[in-house]
């Protein structure tokens, strides 16, 4: 299993549907490898056409991703460009926009939590206005 494939797993539950797990401990930081496994699954879904769809959900309940770690993880995302012509990081929140899936953010709420913000936070809210539809849930 490559590192990308360690954080963002995806579980065929049907042809139909899938489910897309951001697993990378502790806090679920993005980083390059959050990138890679995200441009790995957008490929996937290009060559999925019975895929319907697709939920985002987080293995840490109380994260569902944070902030970009810019400590020197970010490989070539900043300048690199995909198949959009755009940086890797803007190509992959534009492709999966446009994706024909329906995507959906499920994130779960830890109570009690002093507010929704604790669990949503500042990376994790730019890519889930690129979702479809977001799902809350509590635990």
């Amino acid at each position: 299993m490559t590192e990308s494939a360690k954080h963002v797993r995806v579980i065929e539950e049907t042809p139909a549907y899938w489910r897309v797990l951001f697993d990378n401990p502790p806090f679920n930081m993005v980083d390059a490898t959050i990138c890679e496994g995200l441009q790995d699954l957008l490929a996937r879904l290009d060559a999925s056409p019975s895929l319907g769809v697709v939920v985002f959900e987080s293995a840490n309940p109380e994260f569902y991703l944070t902030h970009f770690d810019l400590t020197g993880k970010t490989g070539n995302i900043t300048t690199a460009v995909g198949p959009s012509g755009l940086p890797i990081l803007m190509d992959t929140f534009v492709r999966l926009t446009k994706s024909p899936e329906v995507s959906i953010a499920e994130i779960r709420i830890v109570f009690p939590c002093a507010a929704a913000a604790s669990v949503a936070r500042s990376y994790s809210s730019s890519s889930i206005v690129n979702v479809d539809m977001q799902a809350p849930s509590a635990l």
